[in-house]
């Protein structure tokens, strides 16, 4: 009878343990991209952001470090020009599946639209101005199975002057409200007020203004607002004066509506704009997400 040693027993063992190894690593990363996919459609919470670009702004490496600094699921951009839009859609085509833009016919300057997505856009929908001269870009998409509505706004911009003081300038501000509270109605009420809504974008008002108070009275949140003890203190944009001072303000907002809680917000002040990128985690209400799995 042939007998095999122990030693050549031993040796066959390990080779076959090292195999094992090999093999069940192998599983594991497997199991762990499948499950980070898994999670990824699972999540509760996903990110959106607006970021006015400044349609003279050509500093491409600001505006792209602070999109991918942001890491946003939906980012929603204000006065985009063809040439920023050239250069982000080349440069987002891995990171964003839906990149879309829009204007009114390029009959303004600073009047385009731009949406950045990593979900696809169910319809996309332009609606022109009746007040004021922008109008305002509108995505339908669906998260986790649950179909959104994101209002990308750009109300219309106030004629401010550096040679006057912050006092003066904050009067023009309140002066162009009656304007923008007119653009506001006109969009909300063409709006589809059944969806979970998102509206969001550069205001060019302040958050005690008539505009933004309309906004509340809707049943729509003010993100920024929850999430911050002072936030009226969250700038998101800055405009230098010639006597050396600066007017900083909140004027970009992100709005919505019941179907979610906001989470988390983060604002990013090096984005080469006199606007900064502003970022808000929100997460769909547990009645939202009750009314999906019914469906």
């Amino acid at each position: 009878m042939h007998r095999r040693s122990r030693e050549g027993d031993i040796q066959e063992i390990g080779q076959d343990n090292r195999i094992g190894v090999v093999y069940m690593k192998r599983f594991l990363i497997i199991l762990l991209f499948f499950t980070a996919a898994w999670l990824h459609g699972q999540a509760g919470s996903f990110t959106v952001s607006t970021y006015n670009l400044n349609y003279g702004n050509f500093n491409q490496k600001l505006i792209k470090t602070a999109i991918e600094g942001a890491g946003s699921d939906i980012v929603a951009l204000q006065e985009t020009n063809k040439d920023v839009e050239g250069f982000l859609g080349k440069t987002f085509t891995k990171q964003y599946q839906s990149v879309s833009f829009t204007g009114n016919r390029g009959k303004h300057p600073g009047e385009r639209f731009g949406f950045l997505s990593k979900y696809a856009f169910e319809s996309l929908n332009f609606i022109k101005p009746k007040d004021g001269i922008f109008g305002s870009y509108v995505a339908i998409t669906a998260i986790n199975g649950i179909k959104l509505q994101i209002v990308n706004v750009h109300l219309q911009p106030t004629r401010l002057s550096k040679e006057k003081g912050l006092t003066e300038n904050l009067a023009l501000l309140a002066e162009a409200d009656e304007t923008h509270l007119k653009e506001i109605k006109n969009i909300l009420d063409i709006i589809d007020k059944k969806l979970p809504t998102i509206v969001l974008g550069d205001f060019n008002s302040m958050s005690f203004f008539k505009t933004c108070n309309y906004m509340k009275e809707n049943g729509y949140i003010d993100c920024v607002a929850g999430l911050s003890e002072n936030p009226d203190m969250m700038h998101t944009w800055s405009w230098k004066l010639k006597n050396g001072y600066e007017l900083p303000a909140r004027i970009d907002f992100i709005f919505c509506n019941d179907a979610f809680v906001p989470k988390n917000m983060k604002i990013d002040k090096e984005t080469g704009s006199d606007h900064f990128l502003m970022t808000v985690e929100l997460e769909f209400k547990k009645s939202e997400k009750q009314g999906n799995e019914k469906k």
